[in-house]
């Protein structure tokens, strides 16, 4: 039974490491950084809804900007260096015409090779809810600091129930 519960307090640990690695990550706002090829990335308007929503999370793939095609929504640095997540419409010489799925109009710039940086393979609202839960105190406590006095308070009455033995 004690093994039982450290291997679930185990886990949930690594994966609040994860979690946290990848709001790190996300922090920098660094494209550079990929794990095994793979980088989170949350949509920050509404330019490709209804089918990525804002605060949407997606997993962007480092590809080679070779083997985008139209019809892939990809993330790439726009004008101004911000990340865009837009689809492409058109492949033409000069790179890829892109344009939000709820936009009029496509976008100003032909996206190159060294304004790319990935496709999106994978999208979730599953970390929405978990940000606008951690967005309160009440969420702040009852998702973090519970879960960790509770840990707390187990790990002692184990010991204690191990040296009454």
């Amino acid at each position: 039974m004690k093994k039982y519960i450290s291997s679930i307090l185990l886990g949930v640990s690594v994966a609040a490491f994860i979690f946290a690695l990848a709001f790190n990550i996300l922090s920098k706002d660094n494209e550079n950084i990929f794990i095994f090829g793979y980088k989170p990335y949350f949509i920050a308007s509404g330019s490709m809804e209804p089918e990525y929503k804002v605060n949407m999370a997606v997993i962007i793939k480092n590809v080679n900007f070779e083997t985008a095609k139209v019809g892939d929504a990809i993330a790439f640095k726009g004008i101004d260096d911000k990340t865009i997540f837009h689809r492409i419409i058109a492949i033409e010489e000069g790179g890829f015409i892109t344009k939000g799925d709820n936009n009029e109009c496509v976008d100003s710039a032909y996206v190159t090779k060294e304004k790319f940086i990935g496709i999106g393979v994978y999208k979730t609202n599953i970390l929405n809810i978990i940000i606008n839960k951690l967005s309160s105190i009440r969420g702040i406590i009852f998702y973090i600091v519970f879960p960790i006095c509770s840990y707390l308070m187990a790990k002692k009455a184990f010991k204690m129930f191990r040296t009454a033995e």
